[in-house]
């Protein structure tokens, strides 16, 4: 998934309102989950103003979920 599948991903979820996102990774041997919290979804102004809104959240969610350490191979032995 790139990073804009993942951004228009989180945003459309804001919009819909969930209340989370699940993020799903892998590395060679391993596959890793990440539920992320999302806020709620601008209950007012137009439409362009809540997708805007829904975007530039997305965003920093997407900022964290980067950078966020997978766990190390030790951790799960």
């Amino acid at each position: 998934m790139t990073r804009h599948e993942l951004e228009c991903a989180i945003r459309d979820a804001i919009l819909r309102g969930e209340s989370a996102y699940m993020y799903m990774t892998h590395d060679e041997t391993r596959s890793f989950g990440m539920a992320v919290t999302l806020p709620s979804p601008q209950a007012s102004g137009t439409y362009t103003q809540q997708r805007t809104y829904a975007t530039l959240e997305a965003r920093k969610l997407a900022d964290e979920i980067e950078n966020t350490p997978l766990p190390s191979s030790r951790q799960w032995d």
